[in-house]
């Protein structure tokens, strides 16, 4: 049987590092912090501006708190997992609300927004290292194509916030309303989908409940190991509903027992990760309805 992987815009579990990472991060931030200090001592001497050489600093003191940060908030979400025997893990792995969950877009919207400005500091050096060195032609094409993929990417991440700001503004907000927390496998679930004034009384609004692995796949390129990260749909359930006057409809869904619960946690070793997502799409005139809630299906 082949694998269903899914299309999301970024990894949702970021501190599955080994406890390694902590301390290479640190190294990178202490690399960054030394340069900015040397592009601004009177001795530097570099082949670009000390601006530049500071900026390219500042690019790697943010690449090691990142990973440093993420590394060692997996540490100590590990302990306590641990310490709790790898039971009710929902009291620490995610800052559930145990009555509802909120579409994803706002949070969306915010990661984009702050994922914008790091590429942009990110590419400020490069551009500016672009003008100052003295290359041969060709290097000099090489680089110019390598800082035009770079502002694609900006220009690719900005139509993506722009699209979601216009989504917010069309549809507002969307809730999952919980009538238990957590869910457990192997029993119905029952939910509440309130999607707004803009999905009164609409119809064939299809919902998929996924139970997600996500993981990473090494594979060997140049005789490197290069790892992708692969989210892959385990298995799905789809109905298809109604809203009623106030834009709700009750949603009831038979949860299977011999699948994984929740571990936003994971474990670096496997780099594998399980949680749940409730998809609900609908089409609609103009921008269509898209939405993903995480839901707190956990194992008994």
């Amino acid at each position: 049987m082949s694998r269903i992987t899914l299309q999301r815009e970024r990894p949702r579990i970021k501190t599955n590092y080994p406890a390694f990472v902590v301390l290479l991060g640190l190294a990178i931030v202490v690399f960054g912090i030394s340069m900015i200090f040397q592009a601004w001592t009177a001795g530097y001497s570099g082949r670009v501006s000390a601006v530049t050489f500071a900026l390219f600093g500042i690019d790697l003191v943010l690449v090691g708190m990142i990973f440093s940060l993420g590394a060692f908030r997996g540490i100590l979400l590990r302990h306590r997992k641990e310490t709790f025997s790898g039971k009710e893990t929902w009291r620490f792995d995610n800052r559930w609300n145990p009555k509802w969950a909120k579409d994803s877009t706002g949070s969306r919207i915010l990661g984009n927004i702050s994922g914008l400005v790091i590429v942009v500091i990110f590419i400020l050096p490069f551009h500016s290292m672009a003008s100052q060195l003295d290359v041969p032609s060709d290097m000099r094409v090489a680089i110019l194509i390598f800082i035009g993929m770079l502002d694609l990417f900006l220009l690719a991440m900005f139509g993506v916030t722009v699209y979601l700001v216009l989504r917010r503004v069309v549809f507002g907000r969307s809730q999952l309303i919980f009538y238990q927390f957590p869910y457990f496998t192997g029993q119905k679930a029952q939910f509440t989908f309130n999607g707004g004034k803009r999905m009164v009384d609409r119809e064939g609004i299809k919902g998929i409940l996924h139970c997600i692995n996500e993981y990473y796949e090494w594979r060997t390129c140049g005789g490197k190991q290069v790892g992708s990260m692969i989210i892959e749909s385990l298995w799905s359930k789809e109905c298809v509903f109604s809203t009623n006057n106030l834009g709700c409809a009750e949603l009831f869904i038979d949860l299977p027992n011999d699948l994984p619960g929740t571990d936003l946690i994971g474990d670096p070793g496997k780099q594998s990760a399980y949680y749940w997502e409730l998809e609900v799409v609908a089409s609609m005139p103009g921008i269509d309805y898209n939405e993903i809630f995480l839901v707190p299906i956990y194992k008994k």
